[in-house]
């Protein structure tokens, strides 16, 4: 895993609630599944982030919950290492996963320099779509990068958006050719955001 792990993007005074380098070996780990179809590859590891489940469409976390939008059944829930809720579709071999940080670390960063942490571990990147946009009533990034991952051609579509002190996070991983086939599980996994509660 080591040759996921970057240096981190953690600016100074920034706490390490939500550290870049784990958010960058999850993505790595995520990559790894659609290169080499291995859908069980990383069972059983320990959960580190801040998310704790998943139950009909709500996804649990230390703080609060929300909601997100229903994916068909070739997407089954996954349990991999690091703190997200990843779904699998194992005919196209492509990922969909969310995952929530909820502290004032990240308040003061912009989403640019947050969501581009999805897209280290790649290399030759080429941007092939920028939108900002509304989510569940908060400004929004969503960034598609293609790239190779060890030679190999691969793509990540990205979502971020910050709400009640807040850090949402969602995002494909594929590759470019099964992409077309999961752009819309994708959007309508995304889209369905609500956050439900925030507890102090």
């Amino acid at each position: 895993m080591n040759h996921f792990i970057h240096g981190s993007r953690v600016k100074p005074g920034m706490t390490q609630c939500r550290p870049a380098g784990f958010r960058m070996t999850l993505i790595g780990a995520l990559l790894i599944i659609f290169l080499f179809n291995t859908a069980c590859f990383f069972g059983g590891g320990k959960h580190s982030g801040k998310v704790k489940g998943y139950s009909h469409g709500v996804v649990i976390t230390q703080v609060g919950r929300y909601k997100v939008g229903p994916l068909g059944k070739a997407w089954v829930r996954k349990h991999y290492i690091g703190g997200a809720i990843t779904f699998y579709n194992r005919e196209t071999q492509s990922s969909i996963s969310t995952q929530s940080y909820c502290d004032q670390a990240t308040t003061d960063i912009g989403l640019e320099f947050l969501i581009k942490d999805f897209f280290y571990g790649l290399t030759n990147l080429k941007t092939l779509y920028r939108h900002e946009f509304i989510l569940d009533g908060r400004e929004a990034l969503r960034l598609r990068y293609s790239g190779k991952l060890d030679g190999l051609p691969a793509l990540v579509d990205a979502v971020s958006v910050k709400k009640n002190q807040c850090l949402i996070d969602f995002y494909l991983v594929s590759s470019p050719e099964a992409y077309s086939q999961n752009v819309a599980s994708f959007e309508d996994f995304f889209k369905g955001f609500t956050l439900l509660e925030k507890r102090e």
